[in-house]
C-alpha cells in the first residue's frame, strides 16, 4: 500500500512537471509569435523605405535627364548664337574694309586733283566762257555769281560789304568758273544766281525751299556769317545768325554728304586720317548748331577713348544715324538756313 502511495505521488509529481512545461512553452511560443510580428512588420517597413528609395532615385534619373535635355538644348542655341555672330563679325569686318578702301580711293582722288591740273574742266569752261579769262583763281578769293539787276544779287553783295567781306562779282551767264566749286560742294549744276564761291566751296539757294522763314534769317545772311568765320574777318558790323538748337549733328551730316567717305574727308580739316572734337566743333560753328553736339558725337562714337575718331568708328557711328535716302542733299539740305550747299 505505501508503494502505491508512492507510485502515485511520483505520478502526480511527474504530470506536476509536465504542466509546468506545458506552460512554459506556451509562453514561449507567445513569445516567438510577437517576436515573428515584429519581425514581419519590420521586413514590411523596410520594403516600403526601398520602395520608396527606388522611386526617388527613379525621379531623380527623369529629372537628370530632363536637365540634360535642356542643357544639350541651351547649348546648341549658343553654339547657333555664336556661328550667327561670326558671321555677323565677317560681314562687319568685310564692310569696314570695303569702306576703308572706297576712303583710300578717294584721297587719292583727291591727292590727285590737288597736283595735276584739271585740263578737261578749264577746257569745258572756256568755252562756255567764250573768253580768255583766267581760270586760276585765288582759293581765298569770295566771288559773287549773279546778274544785273536781279534782287537776289543786289541782297548778297549787300550783306557780304555790311560784314567786311571783299569779294568780286561775276555773270552767271557768261563765266561759269562756279561750276567747279559747285560740283566740288555737292550741287546741282541747274543752281540759280546767285552763287557765291570760295576756293572749291560754294554757297548756293534754292528756290523751291520753303522752310527758311522758320529760322528767321535769310541765305544771304548765312553766307555772310559763314564767310566771316572761314576768312576770320573782324572788320565791320557783325552778322548775328542764331545757334540753331533744334538741329543735331546727326541730321547736318546725313543731309549734308552722299557718303561716309566725303563726310570723313570733309571734317578731317587737316588730312591726318583723324577726327577730332576742335575739328566737329568747328563744323558745329559752320553750321550754326551748339558745339555741344561735336562733344556728345565724340563721347558715343570714341570706342577705343582716344579721343579722336578714325574712319571705321566715325562710319559706324553716323552711318547708323542717317535717314531715308528721300533725305539726301538735294531734297531737304536745301531747305535750311545753314546748309545750302556749303560742306
Amino acid at each position: 500500500m505505501a508503494r502505491l502511495n508512492s507510485a502515485r505521488n511520483r505520478n502526480s509529481s511527474s504530470q506536476q512537471e509536465l504542466e509546468n512545461e506545458r506552460r512554459a512553452h506556451g509562453a514561449d511560443n507567445t513569445r516567438a509569435g510577437g517576436a515573428a510580428q515584429d519581425a514581419q512588420a519590420e521586413a514590411q517597413r523596410l520594403r516600403d523605405e526601398l520602395s520608396r528609395l527606388k522611386q526617388q532615385v527613379n525621379d531623380e534619373k527623369s529629372s537628370h535627364a530632363a536637365d540634360n535635355s535642356n542643357a544639350a538644348r541651351e547649348a546648341q542655341r549658343l553654339r547657333d548664337a555664336d556661328a550667327r555672330d561670326s558671321q555677323d563679325a565677317r560681314d562687319a569686318r568685310a564692310e569696314a574694309q570695303r569702306l576703308r578702301d572706297e576712303l583710300e580711293q578717294l584721297r587719292q582722288q583727291q591727292a590727285m586733283d590737288r597736283t595735276r591740273p584739271q585740263a578737261g574742266t578749264r577746257a569745258v569752261a572756256a568755252s562756255e566762257l567764250g573768253t580768255g579769262v583766267d581760270s586760276e583763281d585765288d582759293p581765298n578769293a569770295v566771288f559773287v555769281y549773279g546778274r544785273n539787276g536781279d534782287g537776289k544779287t543786289d541782297k548778297m553783295c549787300k550783306a557780304l560789304h555790311a560784314a567786311g567781306i571783299p569779294f568780286t562779282t561775276r555773270d552767271f551767264d557768261q563765266d561759269k568758273r562756279y561750276l567747279k566749286a559747285l560740283q566740288a560742294s555737292g550741287g546741282p549744276s541747274s543752281a540759280k544766281p546767285v552763287v557765291v564761291c570760295r576756293g572749291k566751296q560754294a554757297w548756293w539757294d534754292d528756290g523751291n525751299a520753303k522752310g527758311d522763314d522758320m529760322f528767321g534769317f535769310a541765305f544771304e545772311q548765312t553766307v555772310a556769317a559763314e564767310l566771316r568765320h572761314l576768312m576770320g574777318t573782324m572788320t565791320g558790323p557783325e552778322v548775328s545768325v542764331p545757334v540753331r538748337a533744334d538741329a543735331d549733328i546727326d541730321t547736318e551730316i546725313a543731309e549734308r554728304f552722299l557718303s561716309m567717305q566725303q563726310a570723313f574727308l570733309k571734317l578731317d580739316t587737316n588730312q591726318d586720317g583723324r577726327i577730332t572734337v576742335r575739328e566737329l566743333k568747328q563744323k558745329c560753328k559752320e553750321w550754326n548748331i551748339p558745339t555741344s553736339e561735336a562733344e556728345r558725337a565724340m563721347g558715343e562714337a570714341d570706342l577705343n577713348d582716344d579721343h579722336e575718331l578714325d574712319f571705321d568708328e566715325f562710319a559706324r557711328r553716323f552711318n547708323s544715324a542717317r535717314p531715308n535716302a528721300s533725305q539726301k542733299y538735294g531734297k531737304k539740305t536745301n531747305t535750311r538756313p545753314g546748309s545750302r550747299g556749303h560742306h
